[in-house]
């Protein structure tokens, strides 16, 4: 018997003929199965028909095996159908709910209450607001700042626990006024008590404003006092830089007493209204033996 086999697609028709040529039965395809599920078997007595029990899959990969003479591979159709349980297996819950697709994600906005702010009502007969200056330094007596004051204080101090001094007097002066102490000493006072009394004030005066937040003596890294004739005293300029100017004002004029960029210096230069001029003079209590220059009040 022999086999003709047409290859379509993936499927094969196999046609049976018995052994004069002549077809019998049925035409069968063959659909691709595993090869597990294509058991094989010999034609008995040149009988086309093959039991239901026997009959096997037969896939393209079949079809091109070589098949020895005196035996032919059976290619006979079988559906897969005849392979499956006959009934349905179902492992699905029939209790279970039926399932549905989830509703597309929205966002949720959280819905809040405005707030209506408080308001205030205006007083239409209040006083308009006027700003106040803010004062750097409280003003003392003549109209000298605190600081100032204290400094020049502190000179007073010293005069007075001097042993050679008889009585201290001062005329206190303001911004850009002389402020003038005035010290008696007693007669018996040479030359040498004199200097000595005068380095005890300038001390005092420059530990002073030290000590202080915003008072300087003007030129106190170089020269800060200038000597009297005959050292009947000294005289020298205090100066106040508020906290606010501290960062634009010229140092060298505080430090060296001057400007050495003079008009093309960019910081800001104290003016004499900013200054408090001081002058230190040493008088003898014996008129008669006075052994002291006194210079005039003009600075």
């Amino acid at each position: 018997m022999a086999l003709n086999i047409i290859i379509k697609n993936t499927f094969l028709d196999v046609e049976e003929v018995d052994g004069s040529g002549s077809p019998c039965g049925s035409a069968r395809r063959s659909s691709s199965v595993p090869c597990t599920w294509r058991p094989w078997h010999s034609f008995d007595n040149g009988n086309c028909e093959v039991p239901a029990s026997t009959r096997s899959l037969a896939s393209t990969a079949a079809s091109e095996e070589d098949l020895g003479d005196g035996q032919v591979g059976l290619l006979n159709d079988v559906d897969a159908r005849d392979f499956l349980p006959s009934k349905k297996a179902s492992f699905l819950n029939p209790q279970a709910a039926e399932f549905q697709m989830p509703a597309p994600y929205e966002p949720q906005v959280p819905t809040t209450t405005p707030v209506t702010p408080l308001s205030t009502r205006l007083n239409p007969e209040a006083r308009a607001f006027e700003p106040t200056p803010v004062q750097q330094q409280q003003q003392i007596g003549g109209g000298l700042p605190a600081e100032i004051w204290a400094v020049i204080n502190s000179a007073k101090l010293a005069l007075t626990a001097s042993p050679h001094v008889a009585s201290v007097k001062v005329t206190e002066g303001a911004l850009g006024q002389t402020t003038t102490i005035v010290t008696e000493v007693h007669s018996n006072m040479g030359q040498y008590g004199a200097r000595e009394t005068l380095n005890v004030v300038k001390a005092a005066l420059l530990g002073a404003a030290a000590r202080s937040q915003m008072t300087y003596i003007l030129g106190w890294g170089a020269v800060p006092f200038q000597d009297m004739p005959g050292d009947a005293g000294f005289k020298g300029m205090i100066g106040s830089v508020p906290t606010t100017m501290q960062d634009s004002i010229c140092w060298d004029t505080y430090q060296k007493g001057y400007c050495p960029r003079r008009a093309l210096c960019r910081w800001c230069h104290p003016l004499e209204t900013d200054l408090a001029p001081l002058r230190v003079i040493l008088e003898r209590s014996n008129t008669g033996n006075d052994r002291f220059e006194v210079p005039p009040t003009n600075m």
